[in-house]
């Protein structure tokens, strides 16, 4: 079960799991495959409602709650967030 997952039914996935990747980069090569992107077709880069959600998403508020709610499960990897890596 993913994290997202367990959370819904209030478990600890670090608690609960058997399994858990490594998401340090400097150890894990396979870390980029880990993280979600926003992503939008080429001829879209350039749409303002794209780049609004992107800015939207990027935020301090968005990286405390990421932070608080998940409990290091979801890890801001966005430039200027102030991950643990």
């Amino acid at each position: 079960m993913n994290a997202e997952y367990a959370f819904t039914v209030n478990l600890d996935p670090y608690k609960y799991s058997i399994f858990s990747e490594n998401v340090d980069p400097k150890e894990n090569p396979f870390f980029s495959e880990l993280v979600n992107v926003i992503a939008a077709r080429t001829k879209d880069k350039d749409n303002e409602v794209c780049k609004k959600v992107v800015e939207a998403y990027q935020t301090p508020e968005v990286e405390k709650v990421l932070n608080e709610l998940y409990k290091g499960a979801y890890i801001p990897v966005w430039e200027g967030a102030q991950s643990k890596f």
